[in-house]
């Protein structure tokens, strides 16, 4: 999820210093910033699959709900693992944060739905004809 990945950063560089250089390698970033990338990643490996199994006689709408429904214990993972980073950072980034989140979360619906839409769309591949041994 390209959301979590912006709020990482994000609240990675709100807790650090200023520097007057580049601003710090990846690496560089806060313990919990690991934490929210695994989470982020079990979530989206959870969605992809969920989603390409949506059955035709659901609305890309309701296959977007089924999969996040279906992937309920890994966004709870990710929405702990940003919840025990947010408090690790000023007061004033945690409200910030959580609108991030929630904001990201609501997309990913949209995101989902629309990702139904276009494979639905797409014209079927014929599987490549098998090359005789030689």
């Amino acid at each position: 999820m390209a959301v979590v990945s912006i709020l990482v950063f994000a609240l990675a560089q709100a807790t650090m210093p200023a520097a007057p250089t580049a601003p710090p390698a990846p690496s560089a970033a806060p313990a919990g910033a690991q934490a929210i990338q695994t989470a982020s990643q079990a979530f989206s490996a959870c969605i992809g699959p969920k989603a390409a199994a949506v059955p035709a006689t659901m609305t890309p709408e309701q296959g977007a709900d089924s999969a996040l429904a279906a992937c309920k214990p890994q966004e709870t993972a990710l929405r702990g693992a940003v919840e025990a980073m947010l408090v690790t950072v000023p007061a004033e980034y945690q409200a910030m944060g959580r609108k991030q989140l929630e904001d990201g979360m609501a997309q990913a619906r949209t995101q989902i739905a629309e990702a139904i839409r276009q494979k639905r769309a797409a014209p079927a591949t014929p599987a490549a004809p098998a090359t005789p041994a030689k």
